[in-house]
């Protein structure tokens, strides 16, 4: 799926949450290796649906080197339908989206369970 322009790779789901990776695939020369394809992490989406009290979805939506200043309002907004019409989240539901600009990003991760298995290589 797609939401601005930018490919939206589904990473994780729980009972009640959602996460997509958005990200670009790119070339780029590797000295020795040649041109090889690589993905560009633009960005994450996390939805929450449904939630306890009035407003039943809240979002996150973090544009990592990207300024938001290059979406239009009506833009965001239609971006956000098309995201619940993906999700299967009534158009009418109530919600809150917080647009997040990250200029620096950092990751932790341990892929190791208590008894020494991971899921990675």
């Amino acid at each position: 799926m797609k939401l601005f322009g930018i490919e939206a790779k589904q990473v994780f789901q729980t009972m009640g949450s959602v996460s997509f990776a958005l990200q670009r695939a790119a070339s780029q020369g590797i000295p020795g290796l040649g041109t090889t394809a690589v993905l560009i992490e633009e960005g994450w989406i996390d939805v929450h649906y449904p939630c306890d009290g009035h407003i039943k979805a809240r979002i996150r939506i973090v544009f990592l080197n990207q300024q938001m200043s290059s979406f239009r309002e009506s833009d965001l907004f239609g971006e956000i339908k098309a995201l619940f019409e993906q999700l299967g989240i009534p158009c009418d539901e109530t919600y809150e989206v917080d647009f997040i600009e990250v200029k620096r990003n950092m990751r932790a991760v341990n892929p190791k369970d208590r008894h020494g298995q991971q899921d990675r290589t």
